[in-house]
């Protein structure tokens, strides 16, 4: 009687009576990081699978290049005193042992500089084929998750990883002895990195999106859940190679092995549990567009983010605002290190704190992400954080002007504010591009802005090691490129806001002009839509008290049917 009585005159197929009904509602309007962590589960069981084995890589890759290296054994200099690195031994040198802080990192050359300067050499040639090959991929990789699905294109990312450990794997066994072999081999686990990173970031933010659709609001959860464990993932890695690393390897093949082990465990695991998210393609009016074949038709899926894109004037502006922003801020990043060996005079292993701190802060500010963008508003949030991490970076920029105390106090302050901003701003990034972008679009779009931020990362990004960092400079100019950092982000907070004033103003200005339409008078003419027929159905009249069936409680489903 209650659900007769509700709404008198509309249809009763249109007057839902169930309460389970009514309540799988309220819950879905509902959202929050633990729901997303366990709706999207799956697909957060292979991100960070995917992030603690990159991370895990990282760190002992470069240990094995300073391995590889080889020199000539020292010999003593005309006083009798031995090369740094060395100690006299027997009337010559050998060198120090592994125990020992001088210890040049290589069992092959007691010359640490020697190690360090061809080791990063090594590294930086070989670096060369990540970032192109991750550029080349980037162009497919968004129309293969449009159109395969965003599972097969994570599971070829995991597959690129077992291509990264066998590499090294291979260069391990090959040695110094075959130099060009062991480049080649350098050369494909790099490629295998940079493919899988590559793969991943599209596939994964897609994913993300298709996991959330029908509620926008637990969109900003997935995207906060994915940064927290990306920044779990941090912690792990590094805690699991940190003992290993002070092991001080000189064969790092069995290690290695270990790894490709892992990486094909890893694919088969997922294999399993991973699900496809993608929704099922819509197929209306199918001859208005005809598929493209040939050259044509995949220079069209290529170019589908662009496209996108481009009949977007917010996005327009968004995307360069995205791009810019990311770029600049990992320009800052790649100074982190040296700054604090140069102008702070800290040993790397205080130096290496930075980098335990970094994660755990991001892990706090993307839990806090999901709420603070369903009580702000991303829009807000995003302003807002863009600011406070400009904020964080000036001051860590101003303080190389300072004396040695402030200096190092304005740093960390100015780290702890930028690390906490910048993992809420990753979060309301995503959340605004996908939110704007049709589902089957998402791994194109987000695909173009990766490409975009990494040919901006290879050109302009190199302005901040090669150009603004001096430290031989002293003073302010040592800062420069935390202030210039927080300069463009400043910009891209001023761009934010007249974007979306003039995106605001379109929307209140179409409005207005639909409400003046409404309101002709009879007698003016008038477009209309072509719409389906009507038709009307005969109106349900509301029971009186007296006519309403007693039941009960067991048989409350078959009286709603008949109401």
């Amino acid at each position: 009687c209650v659900v007769a009585q509700a709404s008198p005159g509309v249809p009763a197929r249109r007057q839902t009576a169930s309460p389970r009904m009514a309540r799988m509602a309220r819950l879905a309007g509902k959202g929050g990081l633990l729901k997303a962590l366990w709706r999207m589960r799956r697909f957060l069981f292979c991100a960070f699978i995917f992030s603690t084995f990159d991370v895990a890589m990282q760190d002992p890759l470069s240990a094995f290049l300073y391995s590889l290296v080889e020199c000539d054994a020292p010999t003593p200099s005309a006083d009798g005193s031995c090369p740094a690195g060395s100690i006299p031994d027997a009337g010559g040198c050998s060198a120090v042992p592994r125990s020992s802080p001088d210890w040049s990192l290589s069992a092959h050359c007691a010359d640490k500089e020697h190690v360090v300067r061809t080791a990063t050499q090594m590294r930086g040639g070989i670096q060369i084929a990540h970032q192109v090959l991750s550029i080349v991929i980037l162009l497919f990789a968004g129309p293969a998750a449009d159109s395969l699905g965003r599972r097969p294109i994570l599971l070829a990312a995991l597959g690129c990883q077992v291509v990264f450990s066998g590499g090294l794997l291979a260069a391990s066994l090959v040695g110094m002895s075959r130099v060009a072999a062991l480049m080649v081999f350098l050369l494909l686990a790099n490629a295998g990195c940079g493919a899988a990173t590559a793969l991943f970031q599209p596939a994964a933010s897609a994913m993300v999106a298709d996991l959330s659709r029908g509620n926008e609001g637990l969109r900003g959860d997935g995207y906060a859940a994915l940064g927290v464990v990306a920044n779990v993932s941090l912690i792990v890695g590094f805690a699991a190679m940190y003992p290993i690393l002070k092991m001080h390897l000189t064969d790092y093949t069995p290690m290695w092995a270990t790894f490709v082990g892992l990486a094909v465990l890893a694919v088969a695991v997922n294999a399993c549990v991973l699900q496809e998210t993608m929704p099922p393609p819509e197929s209306e009016e199918p001859a208005a567009r005809p598929p493209q074949s040939g050259c044509r038709g995949t220079l069209a899926k290529l170019l589908g983010g662009f496209n996108v894109v481009r009949v977007d004037p917010f996005l327009r502006v968004f995307v360069v605002i995205y791009s810019v922003a990311t770029m600049s801020v990992m320009g800052s990043l790649l100074l982190l290190s040296p700054y604090q060996v140069t102008v702070l005079q800290y040993g790397n292993a205080k130096a290496s704190i930075c980098g335990m701190v970094l994660p755990v802060l991001g892990t706090i500010a993307s839990a806090g992400a999901s709420p603070l963008i369903r009580r702000c508003g991303v829009s807000e949030l995003l302003f807002a954080v863009l600011l406070a991490a400009a904020g964080g970076l000036a001051v860590m920029g101003g303080g190389a002007a300072a004396g040695a105390r402030a200096r190092e106090a304005m740093f960390w302050i100015g780290v702890a504010v930028a690390a906490f901003s910048w993992n809420l701003i990753q979060p309301c990034l995503k959340t605004i591009l996908s939110t704007r972008v049709a589902l089957e679009h998402q791994g194109n779009v987000f695909a173009f802005v990766h490409l975009t931020t990494a040919i901006l990362q290879i050109s302009v990004g190199l302005l901040w090691p090669e150009v603004l960092f001096d430290p031989d400079a002293g003073g302010a100019r040592c800062g420069a490129g935390f202030l210039a950092t927080a300069f463009v982000l400043c910009l891209c907070a001023l761009a934010l806001w007249v974007a979306s004033s003039m995106t605001k103003a379109k929307a209140e200005h179409a409005e207005s002009s639909d409400g003046d339409s409404d309101e002709r008078l009879p007698s003016e003419p008038r477009a209309t839509k072509r719409t389906e027929p009507i038709v009307e159905e005969p109106a349900v009249q509301p029971p009186t008290m007296s006519q309403c069936p007693r039941r009960s409680a067991s048989g409350e489903e078959a009286a709603a049917e008949q109401v």
